[in-house]
């Protein structure tokens, strides 16, 4: 499986302004790293209207899908984050 997409869900806010661009830099490492670019689309969703679907209480925001399933929600731990992406390349 490779990253593909990337969605975070949580209300505007300037922390998961940043947490979008972390996300992306280490996507970008991954690749660096691997001497390739990975294409893969963000989201940032700011409703939380279908949290319950995903299984995920509204507290637990921000809340982390690559691939649309749920991989984080509540406090983001961003080495735990760049680990799941890492296995998730390492897979596709």
């Amino acid at each position: 499986m490779a990253i593909n997409k990337v969605e975070i869900v949580c209300k505007p806010c300037p922390k998961c302004d940043g947490l979008e661009n972390k996300i992306r830099d280490i996507i970008k490492s991954i690749g660096i790293a691997n001497k390739i670019t990975i294409v893969f689309t963000f989201v940032h969703t700011k409703e939380l209207t279908g949290l319950a679907d995903l299984g995920v209480n509204p507290g637990m925001t921000p809340v982390i899908l690559i691939n649309d399933q749920v991989e984080l929600a509540g406090r983001v731990d961003m080495q735990a984050l760049r680990k799941r992406f890492e296995a998730i390349h390492k897979i596709g």
